[in-house]
């Protein structure tokens, strides 16, 4: 084919491939998610029978994760929320501990 002429490809965005690499990587964040919060769980059934581990705090650890990565967990955690104001204001007590932990984090990072 001598003398053709090619017409020039189209340019892609950049955007448009790292559509697919957020995906992936909240796909990969929700799994990790999963994965880290029925450990802590399974943890804390084991807690609850040996003396060795808090079973109770690995549960709540477990749930919390889970919360994030499962709305049927999250609808679950906000009705005890509902039903028991104690804990709601405990998780939300710990919600801001853990953000100023993050931001602590974050800017010494910044520093350096």
């Amino acid at each position: 084919m001598k003398g053709a002429v090619l017409a020039p490809l189209p340019r892609r965005r950049a955007t448009a491939i790292l559509v697919p690499m957020k995906r992936l990587t909240s796909e990969m964040r929700r799994l990790l998610l999963l994965i880290g919060g029925w450990f802590f769980v399974v943890l804390g059934v084991f807690g609850l029978f040996l003396p060795i581990l808090q079973g109770v705090l690995f549960l709540f650890v477990g749930a919390a994760l889970l919360s994030v990565a499962s709305p049927r967990v999250r609808l679950w955690r906000m009705r005890l929320g509902n039903r028991y104001p104690a804990l709601r204001i405990g998780q939300h007590k710990a919600q801001a501990w853990m953000k100023r932990q993050r931001a602590r984090w974050l800017t010494r990072g910044d520093r350096n």
